[in-house]
């Protein structure tokens, strides 16, 4: 599979989340699987860290793995970066 980190940016920027919307880590899992990092402000305004696996679909088009638990947010970010590290290699 080729790399998808420049398409995942591309689509990323089109869709940002509007609480995490600066992404600091992307990896990409076997087949079509993007692991993604990303930080911003809580509705509190504190800190907040998220780990979202994303499926790429075709035609520049990602969409969130379903299984919500895998999605987690965190307000450490070195808790984030140890989860999202292991996420990556499940996938």
């Amino acid at each position: 599979m080729a790399d998808l980190r420049p398409m995942f940016r591309r689509w990323q920027k089109a869709h940002p989340n509007f609480l995490t919307s600066k992404v600091l880590k992307i990896e990409q899992g076997d087949d079509e699987w993007i692991v993604e990092l990303s930080e911003g402000k809580g509705i509190l305004n504190d800190k907040l860290y998220v780990v979202t696996v994303l499926h790429y679909e075709g035609k520049g088009i990602f969409s969130i793995f379903s299984e919500e638990e895998r999605n987690q947010a965190f307000n450490s970010k070195q808790k984030a970066e140890t989860y999202f590290k292991k996420i990556v290699e499940e996938f």
